[in-house]
């Protein structure tokens, strides 16, 4: 695989006049006088910055700053940017212990830990569940990593902090976070990938942020033939019925009310159209398998020094389609979820730290005959305690 990427940062207004170039070139011959004339032996004092590192960059407060204990692994930004024209699977895959169980060639890929099911591993977006409703897991083959700015992987169960279900792990991936700038400024980057198998990748971004507006919009388009040889019954055979076609879009949008309020829509949209290839045991195959989800999410931050409020609200829409005319069987499973969550940050001292919130997840599922519905709610409190200046926790 062979990736391109180009890009940059460009202020609005760019003025450079004959007299600045002047000023410069004098104070540079000035400057460098002055270098010579130094006694040599000369040195700077000392100075010592001691600052608290922002752990693993992670935006959500429930493991940001409650999971004392528990092992939370970081992708690091150079594998991000390795990987940008790649599925979340594939990075997984290959640069963490994480088992990613495949179901064949542009099937499904589900996540697991330390021996639990795909059901018991939840994946998280900005701190919002979008496995899918009618299948209860998450196809994380579907998850460009070109729109992810952090990636962290949670060992092990928190159920209180990330909701039923979350027994082996999780996996948390975030979104760039709104960025501003006393002068207004415009991003682009463009992506282009190609390898064996036909394989083709565009990907983009464009940004925009100034004093109180950030705006941002990504995309990534893929195409592939995979057609590869193999070796079957002592005869080489060049795979069939395996190509890929889909893409990405994302758009964000903040708002700095001031320098405690921070409102922020993203809204998501991709589509997969993917033939599965046959099986070991199959002479031919026809079967098709079509993914469609639209995410939106919408969410206000009151950030103070004592502490922290915030609301967010989300709409996942999901549509998955399969066909296999062999078979005569044509599946269509429609699938729409609804989750609000509000929570309330308090530091009590340098040692107390407390946190509650209440989160309201509702599941509808489409069928031929009738409509399923799931409905939880919960309402949950945390509280960390630090002593022995940050050697010892207990929530």
């Amino acid at each position: 695989m062979i990736v391109f990427v180009c890009g940059g940062t460009y202020r609005i207004i760019l003025s450079v006049t004959l007299r600045t170039w002047i000023n410069l070139i004098l104070l540079t011959l000035c400057f460098g006088g002055e270098v010579h004339a130094q006694n040599l032996s000369d040195t700077l004092n000392e100075v010592q910055v001691k600052g608290k590192k922002d752990e693993h960059g992670l935006q959500d407060i429930r493991i940001k700053g409650f999971t004392s204990g528990q092992k939370i692994s970081g992708i690091d930004s150079a594998l991000l940017k390795l990987y940008k024209m790649q599925s979340a699977a594939q990075l997984l895959s290959q640069q963490t212990p994480v088992f990613i169980r495949s179901y064949g060639f542009n099937g499904l890929a589900t996540l697991n830990f330390r021996g639990s099911s795909a059901a018991q591993s939840q994946v998280y977006w900005n701190g919002i569940p979008i496995s899918n409703a009618a299948l209860g897991i998450a196809d994380i083959s579907l998850l460009p990593v070109a729109f992810m700015n952090n990636l962290n992987i949670v060992y092990g169960g928190s159920a209180a902090l990330l909701g039923s279900g979350n027994v082996g792990g999780a996996l948390m991936t975030e979104t760039e976070r709104p960025a501003f700038d006393s002068i207004a400024r415009i991003g682009a980057e463009l992506g282009l990938g190609f390898g064996s198998y036909a394989q083709r990748q565009l990907a983009g971004k464009l940004s925009f942020r100034q004093r109180r507006w950030f705006g941002a919009a990504a995309f990534i388009g893929q195409v592939a033939a995979n057609n590869f040889t193999y070796t079957k019954d002592g005869k080489k055979v060049k795979t069939e019925n395996s190509e890929l076609e889909g893409g990405s879009a994302m758009a964000q949008v903040g708002y700095k009310l001031n320098d405690k309020n921070l409102f922020r829509a993203i809204g998501w949209y991709q589509k997969y159209d993917r033939n599965v290839p046959p099986a070991l045991f199959e002479s031919y195959s026809v079967k098709n398998r079509r993914d469609a989800s639209l995410k939106l999410l919408a969410d206000w931050e009151n950030q103070t020094s004592r502490g922290k409020r915030y609301v967010k609200v989300s709409f996942i829409s999901d549509d998955m389609k399969y066909e296999d005319t062999a078979a005569k069987l044509a599946t269509d499973n429609r699938s729409y979820q609804y989750y609000l969550e509000a929570g309330w940050q308090q530091f009590l001292s340098l040692r107390h730290k407390l946190l509650a919130f209440a989160p309201v997840h509702l599941l509808r599922m489409d069928l031929d005959t009738s409509i399923a519905m799931q409905r939880k709610f919960a309402l949950a409190a945390a509280y960390k305690y630090r002593h022995l200046p940050g050697r010892l926790g207990v929530r």
